[in-house]
């Protein structure tokens, strides 16, 4: 009698377990927030670049190491505008040397002047002497002549000093030939290695450059005269338009100042990276050595309302426009919604009406149906026991990627051994009971003999109770 008893109610247990089993979907789908997929308005998730403003242009003020700068008027991190002193020579040793070099030069012109007479005077000489000594004349004269060639040479040069020397003292002041910030100013002329240096560097303001970062995965979708689009990391309504001018595929490995690229649902890592060039087609707002985001430019910011990718719209067997959404109950509903125009370039349409930027939809895979479970966590979804590996839940790459449906077996009699051994004990062979039930109680384990085993086991239909 007790046997007969505890079976009754462990029969009475299972089919109130079994009943509320029946609430928990034997398909969970997987949604995506539409606002995610579409941008919201700002930048999407997938193909998503970090990039730095940095100057275009670099302007270098060389220094005549010859001479002595008097003062020097700006310092590093200070803003210039065209026009402003950056430093000043020394007039005042300017001045002497350009005395002493135009002395030099009337001693090089006296010393000519003698050599010219001198030459004159061993030619008349030599007309009047004898044979013997006409050799000795030819060879002073030609002596003379190289001297004074030597001499006419030492006279062009002074010339080019006193030049460069009167140059100099009249732009003693030397100004900025460019608006920009101060980045360098370098004393000794050479660098830490030894290398010769500007004296002070400017980074010119205005003709700003972006410098993103593209990962090996996704360097095929950035080219030379792709238009980008350029988001404010810090304020994402401070938006601009951009075209790759340059991509570098010679340096793996860069980093962009501890940046990495972003794409598809989050950081990349353990890829190599390339760096890429954009030029913005205004800087208004833009700062220098500001983080920016970057995607490529498919009109997104010239067009108002949602426009969701068309690989999400479904239709009814009468035409009408519908995607899968999630209720706001956790189950999965077929909403009917309203198209307005499509963007062939973009391949989108835009929603009207049945859709807003804080839905969650699944993409519409065959095992999408109406009272589905949804989840917002891949790893959950469930496709139905026994389910053909070709109609597993399939999110396209640009919106989360690809997954298996190796959550469940693939013996859907283990399956459902596996949901009855939520609620009752196991023996390997009886009367399937090894522990009293008591009510709202359940054990783990599974069914395989005995009187509920018999009848229930074995069985591919989670409704049917007995044989």
């Amino acid at each position: 009698m007790r046997k007969k008893w505890i079976a009754a109610v462990v029969a009475g247990t299972l089919m109130l377990g079994l009943s509320a089993c029946s609430s928990e979907p034997e398909t969970v789908v997987y949604v995506q927030n539409v606002g995610q997929i579409v941008g919201d308005g700002a930048i999407a998730m997938d193909n998503l670049y970090a990039g730095l403003v940095i100057p275009e242009n670099v302007t270098e003020i060389q220094r005549d190491q010859s001479q002595k700068v008097e003062e020097l008027f700006v310092t590093v991190g200070q803003d210039v505008t065209e026009g402003d002193t950056l430093f000043k020579y020394d007039a005042k040793e300017l001045s002497l040397q350009l005395d002493k070099a135009k002395l030099a030069l009337n001693q090089l012109k006296n010393h000519a002047t003698t050599l010219n007479r001198q030459i004159t005077q061993l030619k008349n000489e030599q007309k009047k002497a004898d044979k013997d000594d006409q050799l000795s004349y030819t060879l002073e004269i030609q002596a003379r002549e190289v001297e004074l060639d030597e001499n006419e040479y030492n006279i062009e040069n002074k010339n080019e000093e006193i030049a460069q020397l009167q140059t100099a003292l009249a732009n003693v002041t030397v100004i900025s030939p460019v608006t920009g910030r101060v980045v360098s100013v370098n004393e000794d002329g050479t660098d830490q290695y030894g290398n010769a240096t500007a004296y002070i560097t400017i980074q010119q303001s205005g003709t700003y450059r972006i410098k993103g970062a593209a990962n090996e995965m996704n360097l095929a979708t950035i080219a030379v005269g792709t238009a980008m689009r350029i988001v404010s990391r810090a304020d994402e309504s401070l938006v601009w338009t951009g075209t790759v001018t340059q991509v570098d595929t010679d340096g793996g490995s860069q980093n962009l100042d501890g940046d990495m690229l972003l794409g598809g649902t989050g950081t990349m890592t353990g890829t190599t990276k390339y760096t890429f060039y954009v030029e913005p087609e205004g800087a208004e707002g833009m700062l220098l050595g500001q983080h920016v985001y970057m995607e490529v430019d498919r009109g997104q910011e010239d067009r108002d309302g949602l426009w969701l990718p068309e690989y999400y719209v479904c239709y009814t067997d009468d035409g009408e426009p519908f995607v899968w959404a999630d209720n706001g109950k956790e189950r999965l509903e077929r909403r009917a919604v309203e198209l307005g125009s499509y963007d062939e370039a973009a391949m989108t349409f835009e929603i009207l009406d049945g859709l807003t930027v804080e839905d969650y939809i699944a993409y519409p895979a065959p095992i999408c149906e109406e009272g589905a479970g949804v989840t917002q966590d891949k790893s959950q979804v469930k496709a139905p026991a026994g389910q053909d590996e070709t109609l597993s839940p399939v999110v396209p790459e640009d919106t989360g990627g690809v997954f298996n449906d190796d959550i469940l077996g693939s013996d859907p009699q283990d399956d459902l051994q596996g949901l009855i051994g939520d609620l009752i004990g196991t023996e390997p062979s009886g009367d399937g009971v090894n522990e009293t039930v008591g009510t709202g109680e359940t054990v783990s384990g599974s069914v395989t003999g005995g009187d509920l085993g018999g009848d229930f086991g074995t069985s591919t239909n989670p409704d049917l109770v007995g044989g």
